[in-house]
């Protein structure tokens, strides 16, 4: 099992712009990502490999509704190996399950995520 702490993450309705033919990553995606993918190394301890579960706890960062689903996209992006830094999971097409939901009904400064993966027996 690892477990890590990430950034509060963008929605992803956020995570993809269009412009000049093409599709690419936002800004504000980018650089969470950054943010996010910097916090693992330090965090978690090997790797992942083969069939997984993922719990994802996630602080409210103000009372405005938000979709919850709307976090998972990114942060299961986030988890996988990248060009240059190992992930905590090979790839996010291993998970099998994913569970998430809010830590509570009040806001948290800064809010923050808890991420636990946990390897399945096939």
């Amino acid at each position: 099992m690892i477990t890590v702490i990430l950034p509060y993450p963008p929605s992803a309705n956020r995570l993809w712009r269009n412009g000049k033919g093409a599709t690419y990553k936002s800004a504000e995606y980018v650089a969470w990502l950054a943010e996010a993918q910097a916090a693992i190394p330090m965090q978690a301890r090997g790797q992942i490999r083969g069939p997984h579960s993922v719990l994802i706890e996630v602080d409210r960062p103000s009372r405005a509704l938000r979709d919850i689903d709307n976090r998972a996209k990114p942060i299961m992006d986030s988890l996988k190996d990248q060009k240059y830094l190992k992930g905590v999971i090979r790839d996010d097409s291993d998970t099998v399950q994913i569970t998430i939901r809010w830590t509570g009904a009040e806001p948290v400064k800064p809010a923050r995520v808890r991420v636990t993966v946990t390897p399945e027996k096939m």
